[in-house]
């Protein structure tokens, strides 16, 4: 484990493009290739048991070891040592490039890489509720349903189970691509969080409506219309303004989500390593 705990932190969005699971920005995979360069340290030498060899020497007889035999082993540790903490500070820096790379490309990763994904799984998990039907999931009544229903409910499993793997990537660097106004997070999976959940706050505010299991849940968000989206921190400003345009949030600042799009300028997270490089 890195000493660097926002390498720590993305290093699942990095372990997930070396799995093939995604692909990642030249720029992210050219600072991570350097740092896996920088990872194997280099072997120290060891003087060795020199109080033997000098017992050994004299037991046969034999002139003991001199200075001039030992030097030059003693001079390749140390030089072998002085190499080691060289990589290993290049290492370290290798890793903060990595993390200010990772941040600065934390939108082209969302939109390039993760959201391709995403809407690519959502729609194949679509198209097997829609196969399945108004078909249970209960295990007994799948042994007697039509092959391609019982086909598409084995399918979901893998299905869903990628889909959360995206949501739970897309939650490590949506950190680096933050929303001024979504701050509760309603529209960080769905475009129309706000209809989803209406009764979210206030003296009668209900619990979220959809069930936790992921399947019954996924079947919910299907069913009900969600608009399941992999937003950066822009898209979840737009959406949030375009849906409480009255919001006090919004009043005297920027009236529509194009001018607070405007206002946000560039993301001071996306740099915070540049200093230190």
């Amino acid at each position: 484990m890195s000493r660097n705990p926002d390498l720590n932190r993305l290093n699942r969005i990095y372990v997930a493009a070396d799995a093939g699971t995604i692909t990642l920005p030249d720029d992210v995979t050219d600072a991570r290739r350097v740092l896996n360069a920088l990872a194997t340290p280099y072997e120290i030498l060891e003087v060795g048991d020199l109080c033997g060899e000098i017992t050994a020497a004299a037991e046969a007889g034999q002139p003991r070891p001199t200075v001039d035999l030992i030097a030059p082993r003693i001079a390749q540790i140390d030089a072998t040592r002085q190499l080691e903490d060289a990589r290993r500070d290049a290492h370290e820096r290798a890793g903060y490039r990595l993390v200010a790379r990772t941040q600065e490309a934390a939108d082209q990763i969302i939109t390039e890489h993760l959201r391709p994904l995403h809407d690519r799984l959502v729609n194949d998990i679509a198209k097997a509720f829609a196969t399945i039907g108004a078909n249970t999931f209960d295990p007994v009544e799948m042994l007697s349903a039509p092959p391609k229903v019982r086909e598409a409910r084995i399918a979901l499993d893998g299905l869903i189970a990628e889909y959360l793997n995206v949501l739970s990537l897309h939650t490590t660097i949506r950190e680096h691509s933050p929303s001024q106004l979504d701050v509760s997070g309603l529209f960080t999976f769905a475009r129309n969080g706000h209809t989803l959940w209406p009764k979210r706050s206030g003296a009668f505010a209900q619990p979220q409506p959809w069930p936790s299991d992921p399947l019954d849940r996924m079947r919910w968000m299907i069913d009900n219309g969600a608009q399941l989206w992999c937003p950066t921190g822009t898209d979840r400003d737009k959406a949030w303004a375009a849906s409480f345009p009255d919001s006090p949030r919004l009043k005297g600042q920027h009236a529509t989500a194009q001018g607070w799009e405007q206002a946000r300028g560039p993301r001071a997270m996306a740099g915070n390593y540049k200093a230190s490089l």
